[in-house]
């Protein structure tokens, strides 16, 4: 009885321990308003502490704790609204600059292309620029089935909320409520992007279009979350690429992750089962 019990526990804690890294691993990539400014580990002010407002300047941020280099490529991916103006095309994005770490005083240029490279990530054709579009879920979870794997909280119902607070607000460019978006994916080349990075991109996104991100290292799958999602407020450059100062990161923590719900759920479920199998044990006894 004490082996069965003492093999119970162990497989139990394993099975918390593995879930609980797959789960916190999503949490790690920001989007901000770009290198140079206050907020390029994002700055959730949208809607509920949630979502960065950005303009034509943005960038990705990796948090600084996760010591782990992205393979091959950085995902970024771009949720447009039917109710956008503008045409999206693979020149929308222009440029993206590495920063390793973000304080460095220049950028290395990285290589844009359209898609996600097939051998890796194993969906969305490289060869077209044809959008995926998205009328419920979420983006994650459409772009699958690797990509599936990161946080599904970048949905068509969070989207939905963002976009409306601004047109509460009376934003320039927001109207109506979308009914769909089509999701277009740019591959970045990488170079060593890891805990404290940032790639700064330049584009002409339409005002509107949510920003999320993902990549992939050895042993980790990296995206954002709803909280972590930027969203195209205003056109033009709203950062520098050169003078970068670390600023303040006020409404966002990048210094550690927070537990997912559901790891705390697992974790205090197989604390509770070992408390409980051991108490009948000692019982008995």
């Amino acid at each position: 009885m004490t082996k069965s019990f003492n093999t119970l526990v162990v497989l139990l804690l394993a099975l918390s321990v593995s879930a609980f890294g797959q789960l916190l691993d999503p949490a790690t990539l920001h989007i901000g308003t770009g290198v140079g400014t206050a907020c390029v580990a994002g700055c959730p002010n949208v809607v509920n502490n949630e979502v960065t407002a950005t303009g034509g300047t943005f960038d990705i941020f990796q948090e600084s704790n996760q010591p782990d280099v992205l393979t091959n490529e950085l995902l970024l991916i771009a949720a447009v609204p039917n109710t956008a103006s503008g045409t999206v095309t693979v020149g929308s994005v222009a440029s993206a600059s590495e920063f390793d770490p973000y304080t460095a005083a220049a950028g290395t240029p990285e290589t844009i292309s359209a898609g996600q490279t097939p051998v890796q990530y194993g969906n969305v054709n490289p060869a077209s620029f044809n959008p995926v579009t998205m009328t419920n879920s979420d983006v994650f979870t459409l772009l699958g089935p690797q990509i599936s794997s990161a946080d599904n909280s970048e949905s068509f119902t969070n989207f939905n909320s963002a976009y409306a607070a601004e047109v509460a607000a009376g934003t320039p460019g927001f109207s109506g409520v979308p009914s769909s978006y089509a999701i277009y994916v740019w591959s970045i080349s990488t170079t060593a992007f890891s805990g404290n990075s940032a790639m700064n991109i330049t584009s002409t996104l339409p005002v509107g279009t949510f920003l999320t991100a993902f990549g992939e290292s050895s042993s980790h799958i990296f995206s954002t979350q709803f909280t972590n999602t930027g969203l195209v407020t205003s056109g033009g450059t709203t950062g520098s690429t050169s003078g970068q100062t670390t600023g303040s990161t006020s409404g966002q923590t990048t210094g550690g992750n927070v537990p997912e719900p559901g790891s705390l759920i697992l974790l205090g479920s197989v604390l509770f089962v070992s408390f409980t199998l051991s108490r009948k044990k000692l019982i008995r006894s």
